[in-house]
C-alpha cells in the first residue's frame, strides 16, 4: 500500500505538537510494515525531499507565504506525481483544499480529528480585526463541511458523538507514544509536573498559582514547555515565580524523550488545558506511573473511570485532590501502576497501528 501521511510539520526539535508527533509515530509504523510510506510536512524552512533518521522520506511544501493558490499547486502535483492508494491527514488548516486535490485524483482521503474545534462549523476564537476574522470565519465553515467528503477518524469517543449531530460518521482510534519507561525508570523524586506549549488556552498561570499555594510542600513544581504566545507576560511571570518562589522551575521546552525522562522520576502530572482532544502529556504520564490530575478535561472519562487520577473541576478541588496525592504515597503508587498497565493496553503504536491499516485497506475495498 502507498500512503501520504500529511502534518503541519515534521516533528523534530522542541516546539512540535501533539498532532505532528502522532503522524509520525503512525508514518514510522507503516513504513516498518512495509507499505511505501511518505510523510508531506505543510510547513518548513525550505520545500523539496529530505529523509529522516529511520530513512522516512519526507516532502516539505514550503514556507506559507499567503499564496493559497500557489500551495494549492505545490500540494496537487506532488500527490500526483507519487499517486498514494490512500492519503491521510492530520491538519485542519488546508482540508478543504486537499479535499478538492483528492477528488480531482480519485484518491481516497482519511482526516484524523486534532482538536474539539475541528468538530463545529464555527471558529471559538475572536481576531481583532474584522477581515481577519470573516475570513477566518470562512476558512473554519469550508474545513468543518470538508469532512463530509473523507473518512474519518478521531482521537476520543466525544468527537464521534459530536460529528454524528451533524452527521458526520467518525471511526475512533486513540493516540498512541513510545514507550521508554524500562529505560528511564528511577526512583521517584518529590516532583509535580506540567506539561504543555504555554499559552493562553493551556492555562499555564493556574499551575503557577497551585505551585505557589504549595510552596511549603516539600515538592518541586516543574513547568515544561515553549511560550508560544503572549512572550513578554510569560516570560516576566515565569521569571517573577522563580525568584519568588524556589520550589518552582521552569525546565523551558523539552522533546518528547526528555518529557519521559522527567515524567519517569516525577510524581505527579497536572493538567490545566482547555478541553482539545486527547494529548500526549496524558499518555507519557500514564506510561511513566505517573498519575493525572486534571482541572477540566478528561477525555472520555478516562482518568476517573480507570482510577488513575482526578478530574477535579475547579482550582480548589484541584488543590485539594493534589495534596491528597502528594501526602498519601500507596494510594499515589496505586495510581500510577493502573497508568501504565492502562496506557499499555490501549495507547502504544503496536496496539493502534493496525486499526489503521485495517481501516485504510477496507477503503481500498
Amino acid at each position: 500500500m502507498k500512503i501520504i501521511i500529511t502534518a503541519s510539520a515534521y516533528p523534530e526539535g522542541k516546539g512540535i505538537g501533539g498532532a505532528e508527533k502522532q503522524a509520525n509515530l503512525l508514518a514510522e509504523h507503516m513504513m516498518a510494515g512495509g507499505h511505501e510510506t511518505v510523510f508531506m510536512a505543510l510547513r518548513g524552512d525550505k520545500s523539496g525531499l529530505s529523509k529522516s533518521a529511520t530513512d522516512l522520506p519526507i516532502y516539505t511544501v514550503g514556507p506559507w507565504n499567503k499564496n493559497t493558490w500557489r500551495y494549492f499547486f505545490s500540494i496537487l502535483k506532488f500527490v500526483r506525481q507519487h499517486r498514494p492508494d490512500v492519503w491521510y491527514v492530520r491538519d485542519f488548516t488546508f482540508l478543504s483544499l486537499m479535499v478538492i486535490i483528492a477528488k480531482i485524483l480519485r484518491i481516497p482521503i482519511v482526516y484524523n480529528t486534532t482538536h474539539i474545534h475541528n468538530c463545529s462549523p464555527t471558529m471559538h476564537i475572536k481576531p481583532k480585526k474584522y477581515l481577519a476574522r470573516l475570513k477566518m470565519t470562512i476558512k473554519q465553515w469550508l474545513n468543518f463541511h470538508a469532512l463530509r467528503f473523507v473518512n474519518v477518524i478521531t482521537i476520543n469517543k466525544l468527537h464521534v458523538k459530536i460529528l454524528d449531530k451533524y452527521k458526520i460518521k467518525g471511526h475512533c482510534i486513540y493516540n498512541s507514544m513510545a514507550d521508554d519507561y524500562q529505560n528511564n525508570k528511577t526512583d521517584k523524586d518529590k516532583a509535580v509536573v506540567w506539561v504543555a506549549n504555554i499559552k493562553p488556552r493551556k492555562r499555564p498561570e493556574l499551575f503557577i498559582d497551585l505551585a505557589n499555594k504549595c510552596k511549603d510542600s516539600g515538592y518541586k513544581f516543574l513547568m515544561i514547555g515553549n511560550i508560544q504566545s503572549k512572550s513578554d507576560y510569560y516570560q516576566k511571570k515565569l521569571a517573577e515565580t522563580q525568584k519568588n518562589n524556589s520550589n518552582f522551575i521552569y525546565l523551558g521546552g523539552r522533546n518528547f524523550s526528555e518529557v519521559d525522562k522527567v515524567l519517569a522520576r516525577s510524581m505527579i502530572m497536572i493538567n490545566t488545558c482547555e478541553p482539545e482532544g486527547f494529548g500526549n502529556n496524558f499518555i507519557q504520564a500514564w506510561l511513566n506511573e505517573c498519575p493525572t490530575i486534571t482541572l477540566g478535561f478528561d477525555p472520555d472519562d478516562i482518568i476517573v473511570n480507570e482510577k488513575i487520577g482526578f478530574h477535579s473541576g475547579n482550582f480548589e478541588q484541584l488543590k485539594k485532590d493534589l495534596i491528597l496525592l502528594m501526602n498519601n504515597t500507596e494510594k499515589r503508587e496505586e495510581m500510577g501502576k493502573r497508568a501504565r498497565v492502562y496506557a499499555c493496553d490501549n495507547h502504544l503504536m503496536k496496539i493502534n497501528g493496525p486499526k489503521y491499516e485495517q481501516f485504510f485497506k477496507k477503503l481500498l475495498k
